[in-house]
């Protein structure tokens, strides 16, 4: 709605009004690989329970694993937002055919005055866009943010199969 987008508005020319801001969008290899690290440290301390999400035993190693198997088929990428060469923000998304699909997003405490959060999603799906992308998927949730940038709520089912084996 109108108000939606003047708020965006207001929010990117925050970000706008710092020197040498810059996205970087990093699909393979060991940039990947430290931009997974750097996406972690940040995620982690951004809140208590995202810390304690990446406390869990093989979580970390599990997430590397996964990005790393899926940027040899071109299914993932990691947007990370700099500013003078400072990560700022890190978005995590997954890729499939014409779609995109944010995972999560983690950003320096020290810059949420600017929103570099609303930020990068600007830019991602503006570049997912231009990527010919049909949709672009905020997942789970409800988070307020996300209505921001016009999602659409849609129902979301749990299936789990038996295979007819007792589980111990």
């Amino acid at each position: 709605d109108r108000k939606s987008r003047h708020e965006l508005r207001r929010k990117l020319r925050r970000m706008e009004t710092l020197e040498g801001v810059r996205i970087k969008k990093i699909t393979e290899g060991k940039e990947l690989d430290t931009a997974m690290e750097e996406f972690i440290v940040l995620h982690r301390k951004s809140s208590t329970k995202k810390n304690e999400f990446w406390e869990k035993k093989g979580m970390s190693d599990f997430f590397k694993e996964i990005v790393h198997h899926f940027s040899a088929r071109d299914w993932v990428e990691l947007n990370s937002l700099l500013v003078k060469d400072k990560l700022v923000a890190s978005l995590l998304s997954f890729s499939y055919l014409d779609k995109i699909y944010f995972y999560n997003i983690a950003y320096d405490s020290d810059y949420a005055w600017y929103s570099p959060g609303f930020y990068l999603f600007h830019a991602s799906i503006k570049q997912a866009i231009s990527e010919k992308k049909r949709m672009a998927d905020f997942l789970r949730g409800r988070e307020k943010y996300k209505y921001y940038f016009g999602a659409k709520e849609c129902k979301i089912y749990d299936l789990k199969l038996n295979t007819g084996k007792e589980q111990g």
